[in-house]
């Protein structure tokens, strides 16, 4: 939950890479674009409260948190046939390189450009 909203991966092969909600009441206030989601919570960079990071099925994607635009994207494909994108990217304190983690392709470094 950052600035009131709720963030979540509704994913499926035609849902929302992520949905931000209303906290206290549950209404939708935006919708990312379509991508099948992963196991892998939103969460905000270090320094820059108005960002949500996502990490679906395909890349991870910094969200405005007011809007839903999308900031940036960096795709991560997959290595192997059976992946489970679990763990939540961790990020440095710059706030510009990610380790993203997912069970059968291992722990992979993705830089910001």
């Amino acid at each position: 939950i950052l600035g009131g909203r709720l963030f979540v991966q509704a994913g499926g092969s035609k849902g929302p890479s992520c949905l931000a909600l209303h906290a206290a009441t549950g209404a939708e206030l935006w919708r990312g674009p379509p991508d099948r989601m992963s196991y892998s919570a939103p969460v905000s960079p270090p320094r820059d409260p108005d960002t949500v990071l996502v990490w679906s099925d395909s890349k991870l994607q910094s969200f405005a948190t007011g809007t839903g635009e999308v900031l940036w994207s960096i795709d991560s494909p997959k290595v192997t046939a059976f992946v489970a994108r679990v763990p939540s990217p961790v990020i440095n304190s710059a706030g510009d390189s990610f380790l993203l983690s997912d069970f059968n392709d291992g722990t992979r470094r993705f830089q910001k450009s």
